[in-house]
């Protein structure tokens, strides 16, 4: 997997596009070494049906 020969590199590895509560546990279990993820679209896209303050803690509890 490129991840882990990135990190064999000491390599930082981010994450973005098309990231969602739905799909970020598996790459998150896949990879629990990311140093960054980008989230905006999917964060904002949530937030117009739950609200940002729920969004942003349902993401948050996925990533710490």
């Amino acid at each position: 997997m490129a991840a882990k020969k990135a990190r064999e590199l000491q390599l930082g590895i981010n994450a973005g596009h098309d990231l969602t509560v739905s799909n970020l546990p598996a790459l998150v279990d896949r990879i629990p070494w990311l140093d960054e993820v980008s989230i905006g679209h999917g964060l904002i896209a949530d937030a117009l049906e739950y609200g940002i303050h729920e969004t942003v803690q349902r993401f948050t509890r996925l990533l710490v």
